[in-house]
């Protein structure tokens, strides 16, 4: 019996180690470079059917303007699609999307934080227009 409440209890600690914390937006550091240093961006939409996009060069760099410096509310329950950003072939971060009526967002998890950046009117629309 006391090693089931050793281990409920250190099961408990490790979870709670685990938790994840909402920070806000990405640091200024991190979105600069996910913003001016990625070369590729892979945009995969999880309904109604898996599609996916993938963009490099000239058209990463427009894509990326439509992510917003601003945090946003992180209350959508079920996300669109994840967005994973490379930097000449290696993953440098991914994030899942969130289109709302009326709010859009991306939140992206780094180790045990997480960060929340809205997506722009333009940002909305893009991958609205691109889930039909």
């Amino acid at each position: 019996m006391r090693f089931l409440i050793l281990l409920y209890f250190s099961l408990s600690l490790c979870s709670a180690a685990v938790a994840q914390t909402n920070k806000g937006a990405l640091p200024a550091k991190m979105f600069y470079t996910l913003r001016d240093s990625t070369t590729q961006a892979d945009v995969v939409y999880n309904f109604p059917a898996t599609t996916s996009l993938s963009l490099e060069g000239r058209n990463v760099k427009m894509f990326n303007s439509l992510l917003d410096v601003k945090t946003a509310k992180d209350t959508l329950k079920k996300a669109d699609g994840f967005v994973m950003w490379l930097i000449n072939g290696r993953e440098y971060i991914m994030g899942d999307f969130f289109l709302g009526e009326k709010e859009s967002y991306l939140r992206f998890k780094k180790d045990t934080l997480v960060y929340v950046n809205k997506l722009t009117d333009q940002g909305t629309s893009f991958f609205k227009q691109q889930k039909k």
